[in-house]
């Protein structure tokens, strides 16, 4: 990890090409709230690739709409999901909204490994 971030809201970890963030219990994700970890994300990357990891270790709502918004950035490559029940259903609807690669995983390094892949691939 490079950079360790706190927002009101969540946790924010910057790797190489990843961004990884972990939403504080009980939050409601809005576009609006989306938008400050972009911001970040935008700042630290400038136009390199990234992929955005939700770590998902608190229970929290998600606006499925900031994936339509977030996949207009061009060099965000992918979103990664790290969530304990991988058949959780509201994970099937937040697909449909999102125009880049979306996948779900059980472990951080697991993600991790799988944005790496997203990474060469777009290269």
């Amino acid at each position: 990890m490079y950079k360790k971030t706190r927002l009101s809201f969540c946790t924010i970890e910057i790797y190489e090409h990843t961004i990884v963030g972990t939403i504080d219990d009980g939050v409601d994700l809005t576009l609006e709230k989306s938008s400050e970890i972009i911001e970040v994300a935008i700042n630290h990357f400038k136009s390199e690739p990234f992929v955005y990891i939700a770590n998902r270790r608190h229970s929290y709502s998600v606006d499925p709409i900031i994936y339509k918004y977030n996949s207009e950035l061009k060099n965000l490559k992918g979103f990664a999901i790290v969530i304990d029940n991988l058949y959780d259903n509201t994970i099937e609807i937040e697909k449909i909204f999102s125009h880049k690669p979306i996948d779900t995983f059980e472990s951080l390094d697991d993600a991790l490994a799988w944005s790496k892949r997203i990474i060469e691939d777009a290269k």
